[in-house]
């Protein structure tokens, strides 16, 4: 902290190009974060994969607790290689392998490397099961062959599996394009995120959220994230999404007050849910979610 104070900063100047301020606390981010925590079948799929709701609770509680390391374990690791070999690094991306390769021994090297490789297929098995199952069940099945046996759907899933995987191994080049992954993800994550997260808060927290204000709303993503990209290509990407997520958000309550005859499945769904499938109260979990919101806020205070 002595030799790079300067980066232990979370809370970075409103004109910042990634990271404004007012994007991290009242923006974009909330946009980011909630889609891919909550709304990402990558992500939710664990979730439901849990005996019970009791059970899948008390699992994104837990991940919330290891998420609130990542700052330890990714970031503080990218300062030290900055400050020991700023003059080797061509990229960001290349901090971690530069720091494998100069600290430590070549079997412990080896050992890392394979952990490494572990968590990244762990996280590729995952995405590519998801977007076989999307494309199964949700395209394939529903739309083209409602009749296909369960034997077909997952002769058509592995086929599905391995065809996603040729074209991301096809596009990968493009990565090259960018100094950081991370700014690649969110780049073409947020052309969809904004849709995806409104169309779920609205049907979760407004009775009055339509189908067909849903429809419209994913129908006028790809157009609302890329006009204002268009618009206001200067502004940081989270500052983007929050503006596109604006727009949505008005879409979705202009079209469900518009049409509320309309099919209001979305809504329904959650008046007929069985409640007595849902958790009694829970001292314990209320409380480690307050400890968790209290340690939050301590890391932005200490490292403010």
């Amino acid at each position: 902290m002595s030799e790079a104070g300067d980066k232990f900063h979370m809370v970075l100047p409103l004109d910042h190009p990634e990271l404004p301020w007012f994007a991290v606390f009242f923006g974009g981010l909330w946009i980011s974060n909630l889609f891919y925590w909550g709304c990402n079948q990558f992500i939710t799929q664990r979730a439901l994969g849990a005996k019970n709701i009791v059970q899948a609770r008390y699992g994104v509680v837990f991940a919330a607790y290891i998420k609130l390391l990542i700052p330890f374990i990714v970031v503080i690791p990218g300062i030290v290689a900055g400050v020991l070999y700023a003059d080797d690094l061509s990229r960001s991306d290349m901090a971690y392998p530069l720091l494998l390769q100069r600290l430590l021994p070549s079997g412990l090297t080896g050992l890392m490397f394979a952990a490494l490789l572990a968590a990244i297929m762990s996280s590729l098995d995952s995405m590519l099961n998801s977007a076989a199952t999307i494309f199964t069940i949700d395209i394939y099945q529903r739309r083209l062959r409602p009749d296909s046996s369960q034997r077909h759907l997952i002769a058509v899933g592995r086929t599905s599996t391995v065809a996603f995987l040729l074209i991301a191994a096809a596009w990968s080049p493009v990565l090259l394009r960018f100094e950081r992954v991370f700014s690649y993800i969110q780049e073409f994550w947020g052309l969809i995120t904004p849709g995806v997260a409104i169309v779920f808060l609205g049907s979760l927290f407004w009775r009055r959220t339509t189908s067909s204000a849903a429809t419209w709303v994913m129908a006028a993503t790809l157009p609302a994230t890329i006009g204002v990209k268009l618009l206001i290509p200067e502004a940081a990407f989270l500052d983007q999404m929050w503006v596109a997520g604006l727009v949505l958000g008005a879409l979705l309550v202009g079209r469900s007050l518009a049409a509320p005859g309309s099919a209001t499945a979305l809504a329904t769904a959650s008046q007929n849910t069985d409640s007595s499938a849902l958790p009694r109260q829970d001292r314990l979990f209320d409380l480690l979610c307050a400890v968790l919101v209290a340690l939050t806020l301590a890391l932005y205070w200490i490292f403010f």
